[in-house]
């Protein structure tokens, strides 16, 4: 179908072949046949024929549209046919696939009474395999928890033999090192030799003057013991002979001490019997009495002290 044009409707000519060209022409036909026969007046004439005119076009203006419109709907009648054709077309193949389906129940049912006849021996069957898989399984689980045990111990035995595995590698690692050190020192041996002899030399001199300070020590330190008793002899009174310098020093200080002491008793019974004689000559009444110490006992006792002291 091809879309309304102007050309459809007027070809703009008095002999055109569009609508509104030919109901014109068969207006125009019966105007004028009107006329001819003085129906229509000649004032009236252009009225009757404008209201014509535009009636025959509003008719043009519908019947155009109106047989697009039919064109339409017998297009989209056959496409609603085509449609429907292809519904029964699908109706037909799913009829076909019920029937297939419904066969093929059938035959499943048929499979599933065969098989519900072995039903009660499959469920003995079963029975006894279920009492050995319940064996079966507690076996599993044996051999589980033995399988576990296995598999710690090789992971156990696996990172000992990889803590070993590092231990030999560094033992080894010791060892190289080892013996580039002994050969180092193989190397070497006979130039520490020659240094070993040259020590040898060189302690040989040095214990000679070692036994040389040996001895001077061992003078300095009888000299050092000898100075350390003369330096105690000073001020102890143990480990010094009488013959001795130091003795003789120390004899002449102790006669020096006792003669201070005996200088000083001397001198106090002096000093006794000289205030006895002093106030007895300017007072013959004085009394020798406790407190004064000027009793004949007292003068006595002083009298006698210093001739101890002297030795007399």
């Amino acid at each position: 179908m091809t879309d309304l044009t102007v050309a459809d409707l007027t070809q703009t000519t008095l002999d055109g072949s569009g609508v509104f060209d030919v109901l014109m022409r068969a207006n125009r036909a019966h105007l004028e046949n009107e006329y001819d026969k003085n129906r229509i007046k000649g004032a009236e004439y252009a009225t009757v024929y404008l209201g014509s005119m535009e009636s025959v076009m509003r008719a043009s203006l519908e019947f155009l549209l109106q047989r697009q419109k039919i064109s339409l709907e017998a297009q989209l009648l056959e496409q609603q046919i085509l449609l429907a054709q292809v519904e029964v077309l699908k109706a037909n193949a799913a009829v076909d696939l019920v029937h297939a389906q419904i066969a093929n129940t059938q035959a499943e049912l048929a499979i599933i009474q065969a098989n519900a006849l072995k039903i009660p021996a499959e469920i003995a069957l079963l029975t006894a395999q279920t009492s050995m898989s319940d064996q079966q399984r507690l076996n599993l689980i044996d051999e589980l928890q033995t399988a576990t045990l296995q598999r710690s111990k090789l992971v156990q035995e696996t990172e000992n033999l990889v803590a070993q595995e590092l231990q030999i590698a560094e033992q080894t690692l010791l060892s190289t090192q080892q013996r580039t050190n002994l050969a180092a020192q193989a190397s070497n041996i006979p130039k520490e030799g020659l240094v070993l002899d040259g020590q040898k030399c060189k302690l040989d001199a040095e214990f000679d003057v070692l036994k040389q300070e040996l001895l001077k020590s061992t003078s300095e330190t009888a000299l050092l013991t000898q100075k350390n008793a003369t330096e105690r002899a000073q001020t102890m009174a143990l480990g010094v002979d009488d013959d001795s310098v130091i003795g003789k020093q120390k004899a002449l200080y102790g006669a020096q001490t006792a003669g201070f002491s005996r200088d000083a008793e001397q001198k106090a019974a002096q000093l006794m019997i000289s205030t006895w004689n002093s106030r007895r000559m300017t007072d013959e009444d004085t009394a020798h009495t406790l407190e004064n110490k000027l009793h004949d006992s007292y003068v006595g006792a002083a009298v006698q002290k210093m001739l101890t002291g002297v030795g007399a």
